[in-house]
């Protein structure tokens, strides 16, 4: 159940999409039956309208004609035992909306990576691509910190890296070799991040405290005594590292309204690394 409500936006929207499957010559059938599928419409209804994450609340709320509760219960409780194809529904989500927003334009990827709290001690990473001045979610990832005791997960960054894995892999069936932009804020600055995705292959734009220290000109210290403005290449990240970068330091309005919280943005690509933080 909970996992069914984490995911709630994600499968709402891949149900969604199987509405324009004769522009993107998918069959739904190949992923959910015609009899599954209207469950899972039925349910995540239910589950929107629900006040309480309780079966007999959810229940009562599935758009049926079926006058008994326990009717209801008995069809939504049958709908959760099933085996329920995650995977392949997120990953034909993903494959349709890339298509749709980059199918016609050789731009680079820029997917928006961020992590949230949900109900229950559930935690999530969201994998999202910018449209308009929206994000389209493209996949999800959802832990508890349960998981990572019992040794489900060996660590939280084992998760991201694996999450990190999925989503440039997925990216890279519909689109072999195209570039893919990660933008990442301060809770992902980890040195260990920044070298896996070199050893993936994908580029990386990320927000980092000032209390990371660097080492650029005659500087070698920590961000917050830098006390230079402006867009720097070749900077030694990570003073036991010495992960080389460009860094943008700046309180540029676009990227950061708050003056006594500067913005210390690294990359490893040569693009205008603020403006494309900015789109977060």
């Amino acid at each position: 159940m909970l996992l069914i409500l984490n995911n709630f936006t994600c499968f709402l929207k891949v149900d969604f999409s199987n509405r324009f499957c004769n522009n993107s010559n998918r069959n739904p059938k190949d992923i959910l039956s015609k009899p599954n599928l209207k469950s899972l419409i039925l349910v995540t209804i239910a589950i929107s309208l629900a006040k309480k994450m309780k079966i007999n609340e959810i229940a009562r709320k599935i758009p049926t004609d079926v006058s008994h509760q326990k009717s209801r219960q008995t069809r939504l409780l049958r709908f959760l035992k099933k085996p329920f194809p995650l995977l392949d529904m997120m990953l034909s989500w993903t494959r349709f909306v890339l298509q749709k927003v980059y199918e016609k334009t050789n731009d680079a990827i820029i997917v928006l990576i961020d992590g949230t709290d949900l109900i229950h001690g559930y935690k999530s990473f969201v994998a999202s691509i910018l449209y308009r001045k929206s994000a389209i979610p493209l996949m999800f990832l959802a832990y508890t910190n349960q998981q990572i005791r019992d040794m489900v997960y060996l660590s939280e960054n084992w998760i991201v890296w694996n999450f990190m894995d999925q989503a440039y892999d997925s990216i890279q069936k519909v689109f072999p070799g195209r570039k893919v932009v990660f933008v990442f804020d301060r809770g992902f600055a980890d040195e260990k991040l920044i070298r896996y995705l070199k050893l993936m292959g994908a580029n990386h734009v990320m927000r980092v405290p000032k209390n990371v220290g660097i080492e650029a000109f005659e500087y070698r210290g920590k961000l917050s005594s830098f006390h230079q403005w402006g867009y720097f290449r070749n900077v030694s990240y990570h003073l036991g590292k010495r992960i080389k970068v460009n860094l943008f330091c700046g309180e540029d309005d676009r990227v950061n309204k708050d003056k006594d919280d500067p913005a210390f943005i690294i990359s490893d690509t040569d693009d205008l690394i603020d403006l494309i933080y900015r789109k977060r």
